[in-house]
């Protein structure tokens, strides 16, 4: 019980400053997504959330099994990706948008090297920069499981989650994901994206694009968020994105400044 109690306060205050300690993806090593569920149920019945039938459904509880994607898609409404536009600039200039200041001498863009976690920040930003080309509102998908994809960006190569968040569209009969995390070179369809996390075993939710906390309702969201708001939920990861960067052997000043891993020469 001492042992489920710690974990559960790591879970809840690696963002302490930020208030949104509950939304941390990381997985800690040796415990698994049940487990971390169980804790979050715990934490639901203490702050005595109130019954679902006064309350739309949840990220959580909206979550699907991956083989029920084939029935689950059908209900939700399609937010189809204009013709007119080209998914691969706005997947590019959504991924380089530097908006975020920092205490480096020069603006910064979404933390994208840095994957071990702050990905519902990046999703966030990522949607409020669509926002601005006046674009339809992506949908933000979240997967869940004992999430494990590969990263040039860790020490050990890899990074593994809890729970994963990021935009995404439908492109005629297919659903995108834009996630630089995981590959900055191209958005992904839905399938190889939650492949490359672990794959059939995993739980989907597909949410509006005002999803944020997890207990929070999946669709219907009413509070719109500010773009400042978009990127103060940044703040926490850009110092922990460069010093990663540097623990790395990387340049920090040319990585995150204007010449990052994906750039083409």
């Amino acid at each position: 019980m001492r042992l489920a109690l710690g974990i559960l306060g790591f879970i809840l205050t690696v963002l302490p400053a930020q208030g949104f300690g509950s939304l941390s993806a990381r997985r800690p090593p040796g415990l698994r997504f049940e487990e971390i569920m169980a804790l979050r149920q715990a934490e639901m019945h203490v702050s005595e959330i109130e019954p679902i039938k006064d309350r739309l459904p949840s990220i959580l509880e909206s979550r699907f099994k991956w083989s029920e994607l084939e029935t689950k898609i059908r209900t939700i409404p399609r937010n189809q990706f204009p013709k007119n536009q080209s998914l691969q600039k706005i997947f590019e200039k959504t991924r380089d948008e530097r908006v975020l200041a920092s205490e480096s001498a020069f603006p910064r863009r979404a933390t994208w090297l840095y994957p071990d976690d702050g990905c519902f920040a990046r999703a966030e930003l990522v949607s409020q920069l669509i926002k601005k080309l006046s674009l339809p509102a992506p949908y933000k998908i979240y997967a869940f499981g004992n999430l494990y994809a590969k990263t040039p960006n860790t020490f050990i190569g890899s990074v593994s989650w809890w729970y994963h968040v990021a935009v995404g569209y439908w492109v005629d009969d297919e659903i995108f994901v834009f996630d630089s995390s995981i590959d900055a070179l191209k958005p992904l369809s839905l399938a190889r994206w939650n492949q490359l996390m672990g794959g059939r075993d995993n739980e989907i939710s597909i949410c509006d694009s005002g999803s944020l906390e997890l207990d929070s309702a999946c669709w219907g969201n009413s509070k719109a968020r500010s773009f400042e708001e978009a990127k103060k939920l940044e703040d926490p990861y850009l110092a922990q994105e460069w010093m990663r960067v540097i623990e790395l052997n990387r340049n920090p000043e040319k990585e995150l400044g204007i010449s990052p891993p994906w750039k083409t020469k």
